[in-house]
């Protein structure tokens, strides 16, 4: 499933749009390197890198780098979340900037409404939710979203 993101900077307030799929078969949630290098996102360094298995169990890379960033979600009935989340920095192939995997899946459990194209937050965890305070120490880049679930393609 589909979804269009909006990613403001905190500092300017200017605003990008990326598309993003929810994959159960991607471990943990992913974000392209070509996105981040478009928009100047600022990157931390993975050590010891992760390595990147097939699904045979080879290896086809490594994970070297993760990006943290504010998510703010709402969801297809209008309940706001809000959190911070690190993405792998993972070469993402197709139409998607970045991949909301299992992990993410997983830690919200949320009703999804494949046919419908809705995503319900009913049974989530409520320490996802973060303070402004939190917001501000993240440093310079700030991703807030409206995770509308929106047919893309």
């Amino acid at each position: 499933m589909g979804m269009r993101l909006t990613l403001p900077d905190i500092n300017t307030r200017h605003s990008t749009t990326a598309l993003a799929l929810l994959d159960l078969g991607c471990t943990r949630s992913s974000i392209d390197p070509t996105f981040i290098r478009i928009n100047n996102l600022r990157t931390k360094p993975v050590e010891p890198p992760i390595p990147v298995r097939n699904g045979n169990g080879t290896i086809n890379g490594y994970v070297k780098e993760y990006v943290e960033v504010e998510v703010g979600i709402t969801d297809s009935d209008g309940t706001p979340h809000r959190e911070l989340l690190e993405l792998q920095v993972v070469k993402l192939s197709g139409l998607y900037n970045i991949f909301i995997g299992y992990d993410w899946l997983e830690r919200h459990n949320p009703v999804i409404d494949w046919t419908q194209q809705r995503l319900i937050f009913a049974r989530g965890p409520d320490t996802c939710n973060i303070s402004d305070k939190e917001i501000k120490n993240i440093g310079t880049y700030s991703w807030s979203n409206d995770f509308s679930v929106v047919p893309v393609g």
